[in-house]
């Protein structure tokens, strides 16, 4: 009968350890989500990715070579674009506070930009002052979005380098 209660005790001991481990795994896993490319804004915008809230509409206009990867299951998103320096970014920074690079603590981006050549470590470590050129200034915005079917209450943070013309940014809900 000891016997019994041992081998119990340890298949569920090896249960227990099987889901600890599956849970892990699901949880790093991006299921679903790939990286995809937009030419330019035009582009981007037939695809729909703007009208269900996938990338923002304050994209300036100029706006090219964008690549976005996006976890529904979270409702997050990574994207990234370049553009031409001297477009006017007023439609895109009208909303934006600027976040001083010295207090950057619990604002990186969503696991799913872990693996993406085209989106910088500094950035998914939370070391922004690695990120090359220099130049880049943070940025956050605070703003109700339609992602989907839903509204919620959307932060956007934006590493924007002006002079080199390219913008990364990232999208978590911050519920509504």
């Amino acid at each position: 009968m000891k016997r019994l209660f041992i081998i119990i005790g340890i298949l569920l001991a090896i249960c227990c350890l099987g889901v600890v481990m599956l849970r892990s795994y699901i949880r790093n896993q991006d299921f679903g989500s790939r990286t995809r490319t937009y030419e330019t804004l035009e582009k981007a915008i037939e695809e729909g990715v703007i009208r269900l809230g996938w990338l923002p509409g304050f994209l300036p206009r100029s706006a090219y070579n964008i690549r976005e990867k996006r976890n529904s299951g979270e409702n997050t998103v990574i994207a990234c674009f370049s553009f031409d320096p001297s477009d006017d970014l007023h439609s895109m920074l009208s909303e934006a506070k600027e976040v001083p690079m010295t207090n950057t603590k619990g604002i990186r981006p969503s696991r799913i930009g872990k693996r993406e050549v085209w989106f910088p470590d500094a950035i998914m470590d939370g070391e922004f002052g690695r990120l090359t050129p220099p130049g880049f200034r943070l940025y956050k915005i605070e703003r109700r979005e339609r992602v989907g079917t839903f509204e919620v209450m959307a932060t956007w943070h934006l590493a924007l380098n002006r002079k080199a013309g390219v913008c990364y940014l990232w999208f978590s809900e911050t519920g509504l």
